[in-house]
């Protein structure tokens, strides 16, 4: 998904390929990103290497020795490489990038985010200057069953990036950390700024705080420039159907019922993801390094109220049967009734959502109704069936 019309002058291109989280417009830099199996991972780096690339994407899979990279694309020096395919995780698609892969400023470069010596060749032959650092395990049922996964993709990940960028041979402007605000806990009635206190209430949560400490820790001892985002619930086109909305949305397009957890009165607040990037744009231009920045909108959305809107949006039904197309099912070990955050600070940048619920609603819809087959076989029931509630959905 490409954000355009964007104001911010710092330009970079976001590639997304896990769980949308989107892209912005490509001028002048060139995007590297380091993937790991199995698991949601999609940390991008903004090159200003001012190296001519070929026309045309450039599909690069690095192996765990450095020494030897594929480049599977246009690239004319990738014979004599061993090639080595990793496949992305389950939630990750190619067809994300079609709408970037022409760019002569873009790269994807597929490796594991945990491997050091990887990460720490990328830094030191680009010319990076600018991290957006999103690689994630994010799916919160999961974090239960295997803590231990979550804390080597979100911790160790996150301590080897920092090391690599750190290390590199030239300095970096920003280093923009991606977190939640499942760091927070749940709210109740009291509503989060960027000074509440980190409460994480499940593995996942725990792992994304422990690694904000580990990013603070390196502007407190060695003043690298780094920035922390919180954010509400991501959503838009091209998200793997497990988070919420689309999980939602690819139930009602087979047929069959919405899956809700419990019986409690859960909401969350949707950002549209042209919204984040416009975001990240501004943080970028205009954030204070070693600060920290919520994410996030006023307008709150009950799961039922959801339910009943994407019911009436795809199956078109009076009201009097919308609960005919809601099942509710087993909640999952703890699931925090609400998130609520301030976005006070970042709005003091300039910053607005401009895109409205029901309008960003719509925009989804329609692009999961215009794309049924984008990811094969996921109108089936994955794990417990449920619509997955989780703070990066």
């Amino acid at each position: 998904m490409t954000a355009e019309g964007l104001a911010v002058p710092p330009p970079f291109l976001r590639v997304n390929t896990a769980a949308n989280r989107a892209s912005t417009v490509a001028k002048q830099t060139t995007t590297t990103t380091v993937q790991q199996e199995p698991r949601e991972c999609d940390t991008h780096v903004n090159a200003n290497s001012g190296k001519k690339r070929s026309q045309g994407s450039v599909f690069r899979t690095v192996e765990p020795d450095v020494k030897d990279v594929t480049k599977n694309g246009v690239d004319p020096d990738c014979s004599g490489h061993r090639r080595l395919r990793l496949h992305l995780d389950y939630c990750c698609s190619p067809r994300s990038l079609i709408s970037v892969q022409h760019m002569d400023n873009y790269c994807f470069i597929q490796g594991d985010v945990c491997d050091q010596r990887l990460v720490s060749h990328l830094f030191n032959t680009e010319d990076i200057d600018v991290v957006f650092h999103l690689a994630a395990m994010t799916h919160v049922e999961t974090s239960y069953l295997c803590p231990s996964l979550f804390q080597r993709v979100n911790v160790e990940g996150t301590r080897v990036v920092l090391a690599a960028a750190r290390g590199a041979g030239h300095a970096l402007r920003r280093f923009v950390y991606v977190s939640t605000d499942e760091v927070y806990g749940g709210g109740g009635l009291q509503v989060f700024d960027e000074d509440s206190p980190l409460r994480p209430s499940n593995p996942y949560s725990a792992t994304k705080a422990a690694a904000e400490c580990l990013v603070q820790s390196y502007w407190d001892e060695y003043k690298f420039p780094v920035i922390v985002t919180r954010s509400n619930n991501v959503y838009g086109p091209r998200q793997y159907p497990e988070k919420v909305i689309p999980r939602f949305v690819s139930l009602l397009q087979a047929n069959k019922k919405c899956t809700i957890q419990g019986s409690s009165p859960k909401s969350r607040h949707f950002l549209y993801v042209d919204d984040v990037i416009e975001a990240f744009l501004l943080v970028l231009a205009q954030g204070v390094v070693g600060g920290v920045y919520n994410m996030g909108v006023g307008h709150e959305v009950p799961i039922l109220q959801l339910a009943r809107e994407l019911v009436t949006m795809i199956q078109d039904v009076p009201e009097t049967q919308l609960s005919d197309w809601l099942d509710f099912v087993p909640d999952r070990p703890r699931l925090e009734l609400r998130y609520p955050i301030s976005s006070e600070k970042l709005r003091g940048l300039g910053w607005r959502p401009r895109v409205p619920w029901t309008e960003g609603l719509r925009r989804t819809v329609e692009w999961y109704k215009s794309n049924p087959d984008f990811w094969p076989g996921e109108s089936e029931d994955r794990g417990n069936g449920t619509g997955i509630i989780t703070s990066d959905s």
